[in-house]
């Protein structure tokens, strides 16, 4: 009995012509007792290459779909809601204001506002711009505060409508009123009060709204609910 043992030439020789992925079981010795195996795995690059793209692809349509834009953009269509101000009328019948005194917190997704329903006026405002940016418009929230900082904790929305900035405040539940209108309040306490306008949404904001999978990323990251 002869027995023929393959040279490492022949065995290179079988593995560069093997498919993409092939799991290759080659006898690494003879002896007595047995054979002793050896297995290889060989992924061809272009292999390699198409998972990752199918991965990237299934990452960000998944996650899309997933998404609390898809989650506004159903309840835009299913409430039939094309303006800020219907949008607005749609928040204010669906949240209140919280009967404690717990601080809002900072890390809070609009989705998870509004389903939280018990809203301080920040994030009632942040909810009504997500509608209304999700429509086409531009928004931005106003704080309100003293000189050089805000404390008097409250906080309204702007949106740009007919070459203007429109007010809409969820705690007085009022839209189209004037700047003077929701400072009256503070004034006739004898403060003086200055307003701060910031963007919303901002760059943060919109990549975890567009994608599932970051949002939840980002907020185990921050430790916070969304």
């Amino acid at each position: 009995m002869t027995t023929s043992k393959r040279t490492d030439e022949d065995y290179n020789n079988f593995i560069n012509a093997a498919p993409p992925l092939l799991i290759v079981t080659e006898p690494d010795s003879v002896l007595h007792e047995g054979i002793n195996t050896r297995t290889t795995i060989k992924i061809a690059p272009r292999t390699v290459i198409f998972i990752i793209l199918l991965s990237v692809v299934v990452f960000f349509i998944s996650g899309y779909w997933l998404s609390d834009e898809q989650y506004f953009n159903h309840l835009i269509e299913e409430n039939r809601l094309e303006t800020p101000e219907q949008s607005f009328d749609y928040v204010t019948r669906n949240i209140d204001f919280p009967g404690d005194l717990t601080p809002p917190g900072g890390t809070m997704t609009p989705r998870y506002m509004l389903e939280k329903k018990h809203l301080w006026c920040d994030q009632g405002a942040i909810v009504v711009a997500t509608f209304a940016h999700q429509l086409g418009f531009p928004t931005r929230l106003v704080d309100i505060g003293d000189e050089g900082n805000v404390t008097f904790g409250h906080t309204y929305l702007q949106v740009y409508e007919n070459g203007e900035w429109k007010n809409y405040d969820t705690v007085l539940e009022k839209s189209g009123i004037t700047q003077e209108q929701i400072l009256e309040g503070f004034n006739h306490r004898g403060l003086k009060v200055y307003t701060y306008p910031r963007p919303y949404p901002n760059l943060y904001n919109r990549i975890i709204q567009k994608n599932f999978y970051i949002k939840h990323f980002a907020l185990a990251l921050r430790n916070g609910p969304g």
